[in-house]
Order: structure tokens, then C-alpha cells, then sequence
């Protein structure tokens, strides 16, 4: 936008708008604002792409209550670049927010729903999944205490993911 009024000041005191387009400003500022626009859309795609194709993340499943704790957590695990977890999907207990038709896939920044136990289990095999971040107590959920049971490493109110 600098740049934008540097050339408005210099074609008012240069050529004082004589024999002069002002319909150069008006494409002045859709190209500025376009260039930056598009190094901002080019940055954030680049650091996407970078979260989910990094080595040393260990895929996990996000457990939690509501949909609004499983938000901040995901946003948590992509800004900060020193937690290494994954999140390849969202267990929410919240039934209003819940998808059991499995023609639709519900997503929550990119991460999918997934809205049933038997569905769970088959993401957590089909990707090799062996730790859950879970915003609850093991004793609060008998899906949790059966998670646990069956090998997997439930962690509970991790400090990196605000989860309540």
C-alpha cells in the first residue's frame, strides 16, 4: 500500500495529473493489493503443506468434549513447530456436531470428524496410531478406559494442547 501512494505522490508533483490516466492508479492498487495478496496466500499454503508432510510428526487422534477445545488444539498443533504431533483426527463427544451418515465427512481445519467408535477403530489401524490426546480423565469415558485397555497410550490434559 506504500508503494501505492509513493506512485500517487510522484505523478501529483511530477506531471500534476496532466495528460495523465488516472485509471493507472486504479490498476496501481488492484496490483499491489493483488502481489500482496498472493505472497500471503503463497506463505500459508507453503506452511501447510510443510505441517502435514513433516517426518518427524507421530500421528494422533484429537478426544474431546466440544468442538470449540478441539479447534484451539488443532490451531495449537500447527502454529507451534516444536510440539510433533499430527493430528489425523477429531473425536467429538458433542452429538450436535456429530456426522453418523457416512457419506459425508465432516472436517475441522482440515482434519476429519470422525463421528462413530467403529470408525475411530479404523482410522486409528488403518494409520498406525498409538497415542490419543484427550482433554478427559480416562475414568470420565468408557470409550477411553476401552481405548487404553486395548494398547493405546491415552494422554491426558497434555500442557501443548489446550483441551478442557
Amino acid at each position: 500500500m506504500v508503494s501505492f501512494f509513493v506512485v500517487i505522490f510522484y505523478i501529483s508533483f511530477a506531471y500534476r495529473f496532466e495528460n495523465f490516466s488516472r485509471a493507472v492508479l486504479i490498476l496501481d492498487a488492484i496490483f499491489t493489493i493483488g502481489l500482496l495478496g498472493g505472497a500471503r496466500i503463497a506463505i500459508r499454503i507453503f506452511n501447510e503443506y510443510l505441517f502435514a508432510h513433516r517426518k518427524d510428526s507421530i500421528p494422533v487422534i484429537l478426544y474431546g468434549s466440544s468442538k470449540d477445545e478441539l479447534d484451539v488444539s488443532i490451531k495449537k498443533l500447527k502454529t507451534y513447530k516444536d510440539i510433533h504431533y499430527r493430528p489425523l483426527g477429531v473425536f467429538l463427544e458433542d452429538a450436535s456436531v456429530k456426522n453418523d451418515n457416512s457419506d459425508l465427512i465432516l472436517t475441522l481445519q482440515g482434519v476429519e470428524v470422525i463421528s462413530n467408535k467403529k470408525k475411530l477403530y479404523e482410522v486409528i489401524r488403518k494409520n498406525k496410531i498409538n497415542k490419543i490426546l484427550s482433554g478427559k480423565a480416562i475414568e470420565e469415558s468408557h470409550l477411553l478406559r476401552e481405548l487404553s485397555a486395548s494398547g493405546l497410550h491415552i494422554i491426558q490434559n497434555p500442557e501443548v494442547v489446550a483441551l478442557s
